[in-house]
């Protein structure tokens, strides 16, 4: 790009035709007529010694108001004498000559009746009417109001490019300069956005892609074009008719310049409707015209691998916006929907990344008014642009998909044009970086409202009465050309510090843990008993009342089952002994034998049970010992491990909390409720991610999604068959959620309430209570064995589950201690980390403790441990003398281990057994595993540009509709037709087969 072309010698003035497609522009026809036709490019007469015009101008004219009428008009009074030169069915061309004076150029006014072929076809048209001399042809729209001088910075552009003996500079067929929108540009906030847009797309973008040879385009107007290119391969019909012939020169080896240097005014699109249309249309021009050469240019031999690659990278430009909605939904979706959470590293460059990219464009325009000296009111036009490109995103993210998709593109859109002129200005002067910057004044270009521009910047023209307006004067607005150097200078500094300082920051951000990703994984356990069994001397199994509680295998409620263990924790005297499980008919479950070996308790699994459980049956727990001695079983649970595939995520499964404990209940008819003996207290959707102050905080987003449904069930039993007993899981003391009861035989029962409704921030327990039967006396027993509450989360229509929050239980009984020195408890569960896929993990240990009373700051601490005490990371604590649920601070088990909880006292007495104290307390202990972020495969969220191709699915299928019927009709008659053939067939051979049964028989 070469800014001073004044030293430019030409060596001969070239004949050039100057060509404006035109419909319904009754608004600015005078404007643009006076502007063409006052251009200074004439050769000097060789008899007369006076100028005359080296130019012709042609106006296509595809109106059907009274444009035309205006045009011809305006033409006359301003001396042109008018001839019709031809007319047919189709068009009608007008000659203008000016015979008073000879510097105003031919004038050819061609007005077709039809549109056919939209702009194209019209340039098309003006083509065949061009001049034979015309060795460039230069293209304006009719809102332009073009410099005089503007054909001659063309011709000395191109002198420029043929003395370079550059190869690829003599390749230059086409020249575009800046479309400078400006006459209207303080007309309303649309304007506004809109010029700092083109300024910061022409001023910047486009010169540096020149700068770096890179591919440019024509961009419709304001352009010359070589006359013998154009005749090569004239014009297309293409709604974005600038980018066909751009692609097509391309494809031949040409190439297209730019310079900002040679600018033209013209008016900025004034309302939104208008605005969307026209992105529209450009949206849906430039993908049909990219998807229907694509193949034709990446084959080209006259492109460079650069160029290609370079062309592969632009051409889903107008998609970007399909990506920015498609980008901005999956966003929703995750975040809101499947509260899914970025990863450390993506939350660290992510942000950055997206004010980078949210201040990128409007600092380009910043940068570009800035280059241009531009007034301080433009400046706020740049927050005009951000606003208008979200409200145009998806309009334009639709008309690029459409272009994309279809075989014919749709109708041209006019973009109407009012005529307005706001503003007063003198010619541009863009700045340089290397003079202005960093402390440099730059010259200033632009003139003030009412004020003549300084003589710097003023350019001689004839033009000068066309950019006065009475509309919108601004009178008393006073530019200070020193104040615009500084405002200029520093809005861009700020910006560029507000991106730096975000850029920095967003590495601050407190990380996450980040495990396993990719394939999604949980770990769900199902807790059967609370209580320690023993069973001596018998060689059978038991107890045969059931009476350690029940559990329901569900599996149609667990996706992506990989494996399906059986695990207890028991002990044995002598010989052999172990624990199995039994449906509800008293059958042992094939392959579910633990074997306990030591004397000692120790943890006994059994793998891959799955096959050998029968979905929806109800399971208990029986031990077994070969010899006269005794076996004991302090836990046992299901183990559940879900998978989820490369390509799919996990959609259904279930996370059982145990809340019960083993109780009974003596009682008279139609008692109250009753707290458990040792009960378990369990909050629901936490809050605390710390060390928890035992207050029940709920959160404000769910730390489950999807949200679950939830259940809660017990296995209850009564001692007489006409009594009936009844638990409920109470909420704070108060309120009781959901409720199970049971009248019938005195067999241990399991019962469950389906649909119950929890409140996040609510601590839960579990009661009792007996109601005697009208015929049995006043005295009512009634037991309780295990309770759990069930959250069951699918997601089968929302991608896969995102979060939720799962106990592994340790000791499931109330545990006591007179000790200080902490004691095992002797509850073995195996944490393995490979079992939790997901991005955001956190793991806490949570207690329900109780002192025997609250004197001498008498304390019990419980802390989970691996096997060793060594091995113990956090520690919790009460000196309540009430049940209380304490919670640790978050701690990260590294390595897979075996986990227990200990359990000690302290007392100010010295000893934890004084003052009349009966011990210290632990009902429950569990560790708490939060998982969010679980994985999503990728694929869920490529599937979703699929949406845009849903309307032409549609489309199709209903234009399918007549020819789909016809083929089932004929599916029909084939099959009709085969089997009547099948049938003759049978027929025949039953018929021959007869007649050689009866043959024989006439013979004899």
């Amino acid at each position: 790009m070469v800014e001073d072309i004044s030293n430019v010698e030409l060596s001969r003035k070239p004949f050039i035709s100057v060509q404006v497609p035109v419909y319904n522009e009754k608004n600015v026809i005078e404007r643009m007529l006076k502007a063409v036709t006052s251009f200074k490019w004439h050769v000097l007469a060789s008899k007369e010694g006076t100028n005359l015009a080296n130019y012709e101008v042609i106006i296509i004219d595809d109106s059907t108001d009274e444009t035309t009428s205006k045009g011809l008009n305006y033409l006359s009074a301003a001396g042109y004498s008018l001839n019709k030169s031809y007319q047919d069915e189709k068009l009608e061309i007008v000659t203008g000559t000016s015979q008073d004076d000879p510097n105003k150029p031919i004038i050819k006014y061609i007005h077709r009746f039809s549109r056919s072929g939209f702009k194209g076809a019209a340039l098309g048209k003006a083509l065949e009417e061009t001049d034979k001399r015309s060795e460039y042809v230069v293209i304006f729209d009719a809102d332009f109001v073009p410099y005089a001088d503007t054909l001659e910075q063309f011709v000395k552009h191109f002198a420029l490019i043929e003395q370079n003996q550059n190869i690829n500079s003599q390749k230059i067929a086409a020249i575009q300069g800046y479309q400078w929108h400006v006459l209207n540009k303080s007309e309303n906030w649309i304007t506004r956005g809109v010029r700092s847009e083109y300024a910061g797309s022409y001023v910047v973008e486009r010169s540096a892609i020149e700068l770096y040879g890179g591919l440019k385009m024509i961009a419709g107007s304001v352009y010359a074009i070589k006359r013998s290119v154009l005749d090569k391969f004239g014009w297309g019909t293409s709604i974005t008719e600038d980018l066909e012939l751009t692609l097509k020169l391309y494809t031949a080896g040409y190439k297209v310049a730019y310079t900002p240097y040679i600018q033209a005014p013209a008016e900025a699109v004034s309302t939104l409707r208008r605005l969307i249309r026209q992105r529209m249309r450009w949206a849906e021009g430039h993908s049909f015209n990219i998807h229907t050469q694509f193949k034709t240019i990446a084959a080209s031999s006259h492109l460079t691998f650069r160029e290609k690659l370079e062309f592969a990278f632009l051409a889903p430009y107008y998609l970007q916006a399909a990506f920015f909605i498609v980008g901005t939904f999956a966003w929703f979706l995750s975040e809101v929907i499947f509260k899914v959470n970025l990863p450390y590293w993506s939350a660290a460059l992510g942000w950055s990344l997206v004010f980078s990219n949210f201040l990128a464009l409007p600092l380009t325009n910043l940068l570009g008014l800035f280059l241009e000296q531009s007034e301080e009111k433009d400046y706020v036009g740049v927050a005009s642009f951000v606003l208008l490109s979200y409200l145009v995103a998806p309009f334009q993210a639709y008309a690029a998909v459409k272009g994309f998709l279809e075989k014919a593109e749709g109708p041209w859109f006019r973009t109407p044009k009012s005529g307005i002129i706001t503003d007063t200005f003198g010619r541009l002067v863009i700045g340089r970086w290397s003079l202005s910057l960093p402390f440099g004044k730059p010259t200033f270009a632009g003139a003030s409202e009412g004020k003549p521009a300084p003589v710097a910047a003023t350019v001689s023209s004839n033009l000068a009465p066309s950019f006065v307006s009475a509309f919108n004067p601004l009178s008393g607005y006073n530019i200070r050309p020193r104040r615009i150097s500084l405002v200029s200078r520093s809005v861009l500094a700020v910006f560029l510090v507000v991106i730096m300082l975000l850029n920095y920051l967003a590495f601050f951000v407190q990380p996450k843990n980040v495990e396993a990703a990719g394939t999604p994984k949980i770990e769900q356990q199902i807790n059967i008993i609370d209580q320690e069994y023993c069973q001596s001397a018998s060689q059978t199994f038991g107890p045969s009342d059931n009476s350690l509680g029940w559990f329901k295998w569900e599996p149609s409620k667990y996706s992506d089952i990989s494996s399906v263990s059986f695990e207890i924790v028991g002990k044995r005297t002598a010989g052999t002994a172990l624990a199995s499980l039994f449906d509800s008919n008293g059958n042992e479950v094939l392959q579910s034998e633990a074997l306990i070996t030591g004397a000692s308790y120790a943890r006994s699994r059994v793998n891959n049970l799955g096959g050998f459980l029968t979905a929806n049956e109800t399971y208990t727990v029986r031990s077994w010992n070969s010899e006269a001695s005794q076996v004991c079983i302090q836990a046992a649970r299901l183990i559940i491990f879900q998978v989820g595939n490369d390509n799919d995520s996990i959609k259904l499964s279930q996370t059982h909390v145990e809340v019960g404990g083993k109780d009974t209940i003596n009682s008279a008819s139609s008692s109250a409720y009753a707290q458990i003996a040792d009960p378990k207290l369990y909050c629901f959707d936490e809050d605390e991610d710390s060390a928890d102050n035992a207050v029940c905080d709920g959160r404000t987003t769910s730390r489950w999604s999807p949200a679950p449904t939830v259940y809660f069930e017990a296995t209850i039993m009564i001692a007489a068959s006409g009594d009936t007993v009844s638990v409920d899981l109470n909420s704070d003391g108060t309120a009781s959620e959901a409720e199970v009861t049971y009248t019938g035989s005195t067999n241990w029962t399991l019962v469950r309430d389906t649909g119950v409704t929890m409140m996040a921030g609510d601590q839960y327990n579990v009661r009792i209570k007996c109601t005697d039967g009208a015929d049995f006396g006043s005295n009512c027993s009634a037991s309780i064995a295990n309770a759990r509450i069930i959250f069951e989360q699918d997601a089968t229509v929302k991608g896969g589950i995102q979060a939720l929050e799962t106990m592994q239980l340790y000791n499931n009984r109330e545990i006591s201690t007179t000790s200080q020195t902490p004691a095992r408890q002797n509850f073995d569960n195996y944490y393995d980390v490979d079992n939790f896929s997901t991005a955001t993990i956190n793991r806490f240990a949570e207690s329900t403790m109780r002192v025997s009373a609250a004197a001498n700051n008498a304390t019990v601490y419980t802390k989970l441990c691996t096997t060793s005490e060594a091995g113990c990371s956090v520690e919790i604590s009460t000196t309540s003398a009430s049940a209380t649920r304490k919670r640790s601070a978050a701690f990260s088990p590294t390595d897979n281990n075996n986990y227990d909880s200990y359990i000690r006292c302290q007392s100010d007495a010295g000893n934890c057994s004084g003052d009349s104290k009966t011990g210290f307390s632990d009902s429950d202990s569990w560790m708490v595993i939060q998982l969010s972020s679980i994985p999503v495969p990728e694929i869920a969220i490529l599937a979703l540009p699929a949406m845009f191709a849903l309307p032409k699915i549609v489309a199709w299928w209903r234009a399918n509709r007549g020819r789909r019927r016809e083929a089932l009709k004929q599916l029909i008659i084939t099959i009709i037709k085969l089997i009547k053939m099948k049938i003759n067939i049978i027929v025949r051979r039953f018929t021959i087969f007869h007649k050689f049964e009866v043959i024989p028989k006439r013979v004899l």
